[in-house]
């Protein structure tokens, strides 16, 4: 999927905050395992993801095996119906329009199907998103392909993408994420916290937060 904001040019800007999805702006259950668990395919997903972690598969490999296991045909209507169960931090929404007012712009690169992703940025009224996406036919099944561009492990090269479109310099960017799976995200970022989860806070020597709100305590007085 290619970023963009509505009006199908990119602006200018000088900062740039970027969240992760599932665990950062969303709770509960991630999106992928949420699909998984309605099409009773946990137990393949698991290994795919163990294969993917221990580098013995690539992210399209991962990708194609998750899809693989769903049944066919695979109608993008049923995936949005599922992808409606997510739940968002109550804050999410109050956070993001106290960064506007900061003068940040908001974005969100994530690993997740731009179903939902783009489904909470409209919710959110962000303009930026970088996720993974899968085709379909004007019938609204899959046809098979895949368009994987957001490797988890590689979500740094994602960020400095966005930037540059974006004319943000890497030092004035900030991310927020939640698992190691967002390390080299955080890293690359100017500033980096990671949500609930202090052990990988404290790897990555950067602020835990317990909710959202206290992402904007530590902007405000920087």
């Amino acid at each position: 999927m290619r970023v963009k904001e509505r009006e199908g040019r990119f602006t200018k800007v000088r900062r740039l905050v970027a969240f992760d999805l599932d665990g950062t702006l969303l709770t509960g259950t991630p999106s992928w395992e949420m699909l998984h668990e309605h099409f009773g395919t946990l137990r393949a997903a698991e290994q795919a993801h163990r294969d993917y972690s221990g580098h013995i598969i690539s992210y399209v490999e991962f990708m194609r095996r998750d899809l693989s296991a769903w049944p066919r045909p695979l109608k993008r209507e049923e995936l949005v119906d599922v992808l409606r169960g997510y739940t968002m931090r109550p804050e999410a929404p109050g956070v993001v329009d106290d960064l506007r007012l900061l003068g940040y712009e908001v974005a969100i690169v994530s690993s997740a199907l731009d179903l939902i992703v783009k489904a909470v940025a409209r919710k959110l009224k962000i303009k930026y998103v970088m996720a993974n996406k899968i085709g379909f036919d004007r019938a609204g099944n899959f046809n098979g392909k895949l368009y994987p561009l957001v490797e988890p492990l590689q979500k740094d090269l994602v960020l400095a993408g966005l930037a540059r479109r974006m004319g943000v310099k890497l030092q004035d960017t900030v991310c927020v994420g939640d698992s190691r799976y967002d390390s080299s995200f955080l890293r690359a970022a100017g500033r980096g916290f990671v949500v609930g989860n202090q052990e990988l806070a404290a790897e990555l020597r950067m602020p835990n937060l317990e909710n959202l709100e206290e992402l904007l305590e530590h902007l405000k007085s920087s």
